[in-house]
């Protein structure tokens, strides 16, 4: 798929006409213009894949180093749980979640129009980045057990209607989403099993008197609930764990702050982190190992 992507830039380069490589396109208008304006200055076909990289790696790590209280625990979640992974082969997709990770942090700022402005743009690079326009309303929602119970009520709705809404996709977007996971089912219940560990933490601390101080984000707290029960029908639906990953990154977030914030003693937050790191190395050697290119390292 990065060769498709490589081949797409250099028709780019060579084009003479935006509307020409558009029509001859399946991807999306915004996607097409920024290959083709980068393709009027720099001639190396292999700058897209250059730029993809450092920019969809920069906007995550900048993410992850503002808000996270463990940039290492963060970043080896970024690796090890199938973030960084899809990156190198989701390119479309890949800039779009980098996008609203940006429009994220401008919910949370109640910078409405830039919020538009940024998701715009990144469903011109891939539709279904407009799904993340419900984040604005996310994060200004009220934790409480109530609000909590609609998030899981929504996600059981949603999972009945999955298939209604694939074909509804299906129309809208012109494309043929379909198909159904056929992976490796131990690495789809970690994220989950990890995603639950967060959220029964963070439901723990719901009525402790330290619960607006002990340092946990609970205005991700609703987002992380519908992506991980969005992410959980991939079992129906592969498409499902694609979306899931414009929400799923909060999760790198929330790790390091339910683990520092009081819930364990000091012993046990060492020992938690400890087997935390060393399952994502783990869990980051199998991702790699079963990459279908062989890394620079290994020859």
């Amino acid at each position: 798929r990065v060769y498709y992507y490589y081949r797409f830039y250099l028709r780019a380069i060579h084009s003479s006409s935006f509307d020409r490589l558009a029509e001859t396109s399946t991807f999306e208008a915004g996607y097409v213009f920024l290959n083709y304006m980068f393709g009027r200055v720099i001639k190396w076909p292999q700058f897209i894949i250059m730029f993809q990289a450092v920019f969809c790696i920069g906007v995550t790590v900048r993410f992850i180093y503002k808000h996270s209280k463990d940039v290492m625990l963060s970043v080896l979640g970024f690796m090890s749980l199938g973030l960084l992974q899809f990156y190198a082969t989701g390119f479309r997709q890949s800039i779009a979640i980098s996008l609203c990770l940006i429009a994220l942090e401008l919910a949370e700022n109640r910078k409405l129009i830039p919020f538009i402005i940024t998701l715009l743009i990144a469903s011109r690079i891939h539709q279904t980045s407009i799904v993340f326009a419900v984040s604005y309303i996310l994060v200004r929602l009220p934790v409480n057990r109530k609000t909590l119970a609609a998030d899981i009520t929504a996600v059981i709705v949603l999972s009945q209607l999955v298939p209604r809404i694939i074909v509804m996709g299906n129309d809208v977007f012109d494309k043929s989403y379909g198909g159904s996971f056929a992976g490796n089912l131990t690495g789809g219940l970690i994220n989950i099993l990890i995603a639950g560990f967060i959220i029964f933490i963070m439901y723990k601390k719901f009525d402790a008197p330290d619960r607006d101080t002990c340092g946990i984000n609970y205005g991700f707290m609703h987002i992380l609930i519908i992506g991980i029960g969005i992410y959980a029908m991939r079992f129906q639906a592969l498409v499902l764990e694609r979306i899931s990953l414009y929400f799923t990154p909060v999760m790198f977030i929330l790790l390091p702050q339910v683990i520092s914030s009081g819930f364990f003693n000091d012993k046990d937050r060492a020992l938690v982190r400890l087997l935390l790191c060393a399952g994502m190395l783990f869990l980051l050697f199998w991702r790699f190992s079963n990459l279908e290119f062989v890394p620079f390292w290994v020859q």
